[in-house]
């Protein structure tokens, strides 16, 4: 029995040998989408599946013939943190169907991306109420106030590469929030240091003496 997929990444011929038992086999699709709308990006695949048993080899010179096989193919997808959804089936001759699904990222997936994205605004906004609290003499100025502009720096950019599914750098994500955010912790760690460097400019006023009087007397 040949199993025949089109449109196919890689060979989408399944052969299966008479008298063995059928098994799963993997066959890469093409799955069209726009990967930039991630977390909720999705994507159509389409492919058509025709059953046949090639009958024994005619005369050199002249193609094997086929038999239709009468059959309902099922199609499973391995895909960690997505989920599927069969949209049709179309059959298109007696061995011949379309199949048509759609693949969507799974919801723990898109609630584990909402939440990296919620913690890369959230240090922005402590960053900015850092500096806010510095400028209003709230929090003591020292080396330290920059040194954690630094680690949240670092701790920004592990959090985007850490996101489920690894979206490119150009996602809506991107634009609206990330690029935004680090340019927020840019400026804050940039006004720690310039109000760092006038405090160290300050000249320090030498302690007055006390002054002793004689009484008279």
């Amino acid at each position: 029995m040949v199993v025949t997929l089109s449109p196919a990444v890689d060979a989408g011929t399944l052969t299966f040998r008479e008298g063995t038992r059928l098994s799963p086999k993997p066959v890469l699709l093409p799955a069209p989408g726009i990967i930039e709308d991630y977390p909720f990006d999705s994507y159509r695949v389409l492919t058509e599946i025709e059953v046949v048993r090639p009958d024994s080899a005619d005369a050199p010179g002249r193609s094997t013939e086929v038999t239709a096989i009468p059959s309902k193919p099922y199609l499973s997808v391995n895909a960690p943190g997505w989920s599927e959804t069969e949209l049709e089936r179309s059959p298109r001759a007696l061995a011949e169907e379309e199949i048509a699904f759609r693949l969507i990222r799974s919801t723990p997936t898109i609630t584990i991306a909402l939440i990296f994205v919620a913690l890369m605004a959230a240090v922005a906004v402590l960053a900015v109420l850092l500096v806010i609290a510095t400028v209003r003499e709230r929090f003591e100025l020292s080396m330290a106030t920059a040194a954690r502009m630094t680690a949240a720096l670092f701790a920004l950019i592990t959090l985007r590469t850490r996101m489920p599914g690894a979206p490119p750098l150009d996602s809506w994500i991107d634009i609206l929030v990330y690029f935004w955010v680090v340019v927020a912790l840019v400026l804050s760690f940039s006004a720690i240091i310039v109000m760092l460097l006038s405090q160290g400019n300050r000249p320090t006023n030498p302690p007055s003496q006390p002054v002793h009087r004689e009484a008279d007397g």
